[in-house]
């Protein structure tokens, strides 16, 4: 059967102990909202991942297909330069990116058989202060037996 929380739980742990992120102070968490403090810049936001099941045989044992659906928000915030806040942003999520895949065979840690893919959406967050705040939406997709 499929465990969402242990899929979150793999997400998050590729994401929080990836040398990269956390040398540059990056503030992860599970489960939480588009957070616009700018002491927790920059931010990753790991989502409750959403489930699709096919009622299709995967094989004998197991007799759904089920493809998985998982938000990741990466936000920046910077309080002087519009630019500098966007290369940031893309910066974090090309970290965030590269955290997920170098888990065992893109199988988030054995939790799903496969990560297909992932798309990137930019997220439109209003700001009350003049800061420059940006925040990209990763969606992984996975691909998991049930």
């Amino acid at each position: 059967m499929i465990s969402i929380t242990s899929v979150s739980n793999a997400i998050f742990t590729l994401i929080a102990s990836n040398s990269v992120l956390v040398s540059s102070d990056t503030h992860v968490c599970r489960y939480s909202k588009i957070d616009t403090s700018p002491n927790r810049s920059p931010y990753v936001g790991v989502m409750r991942p959403s489930i699709q099941i096919e009622g299709r045989r995967a094989n004998i044992q197991q007799p759904y297909m089920a493809q998985l659906s998982c938000p990741i928000l990466c936000q920046v915030m910077h309080t002087q330069d519009d630019e500098q806040a966007q290369t940031e942003l893309d910066l974090l999520t090309d970290g965030v990116i590269t955290a997920i895949n170098s888990g065992t065979n893109r199988s988030l840690e054995g939790t799903v058989n496969i990560v297909l893919g992932y798309t990137i959406e930019p997220v439109d967050i209003v700001n009350d202060t003049n800061d420059y705040l940006y925040a990209n939406e990763v969606t992984l997709i996975a691909e998991v037996f049930a």
